[in-house]
């Protein structure tokens, strides 16, 4: 990409020098046949308005380059939700494995729901459909619980493993994904290293 920019841009200094030069040849060459004063200002007039327009272009192809490096919000927003989507994609697959042992990458797995002040809501959902679920929330908040790690009934582990992480997951990156200008990119905050600031820090 960058080879092909720089090419670009040698080529259109040398078809810039090269239209200049003509300009100039095409004066030095006419100079001599011009026979009124009017003609001799004629041609005296083409190279500098030859040159003009030359600069002029250059100068349109500075500003087109100059708007489209510009970093405004919208375009931070979009490289940041493409990060998101490239790290904790990396994760979910991490996490999903890979292999003989897991031949499809996942399992459709549901999950159940408790709501209370919330419009839109389903009873269940699956984790392919996490992230139009969580869209058609008002207001748009959801938290992933599970049983503590001590467990219930004297077990031990809770339910470690049962896919709440990759749930999560499978949520910020549908929703990085299919995100609109306009709409917040998700960011996962892992509570275990967390500093206890204010979010808003």
């Amino acid at each position: 990409m960058m080879r092909r920019g720089r090419a670009g841009t040698v080529s259109a200094v040398v078809f810039s020098v090269a239209v200049c030069l003509a300009g100039l040849w095409w004066t030095v060459d006419a100079l001599p046949k011009a026979k009124e004063k009017s003609d001799l200002a004629g041609v005296l007039a083409v190279l500098p308005s030859l040159v003009g327009v030359v600069l002029g272009g250059w100068g349109a192809w500075a500003g087109i380059r100059a708007l489209q490096a510009q970093r405004t919000a919208p375009v931070i927003a979009e490289e940041f939700a493409r990060l998101v989507g490239e790290v904790e994609g990396a994760q979910y697959r991490q996490l999903l494995g890979s292999g003989v042992a897991a031949p499809d990458g996942r399992i459709d797995l549901p999950f159940t729901v408790t709501a209370t002040g919330v419009s839109g809501s389903r009873a269940d959902g699956t984790l392919e459909g996490i992230a139009d679920y969580y869209r058609g929330l008002r207001p748009g908040r959801m938290v992933i619980t599970g049983t503590p790690s001590d467990g219930r009934e004297g077990r031990t582990g809770g339910d470690a493993g049962t896919g709440k992480t990759v749930l999560a997951l499978s949520l910020i990156l549908g929703l990085a994904k299919e995100r609109s200008p306009q709409e917040p990119v998700p960011v996962r905050l892992a509570a275990a290293s967390w500093p206890g600031s204010d979010i808003s820090d």
